[in-house]
């Protein structure tokens, strides 16, 4: 379960959790999980270049992040 998966990172209420991946099942899996748990689930655009998605994640500080391979 992803939502027990997150929490064994140390997610927990409150704290936002990056996606950063093209259109996907995982998005609505990641979705609900990160609900259950009352994480902030942050979509970033996935054509970022690296520099956007650095400045991306510590604008919005996620404590975890979810990547397309």
């Amino acid at each position: 379960m992803l939502a027990s998966g997150l929490s064994s990172l140390g997610v927990e209420a409150g704290d936002r959790v990056g996606i950063w991946s093209p259109n996907r099942s995982e998005w609505l899996l990641t979705q609900f999980a990160t609900a259950r748990i009352g994480a902030i689930l942050v979509n970033i655009n996935p054509a970022y270049r690296l520099a956007e998605l650095k400045y991306a994640l510590n604008k919005v500080s996620c404590k975890a992040l979810i990547a397309a391979e």
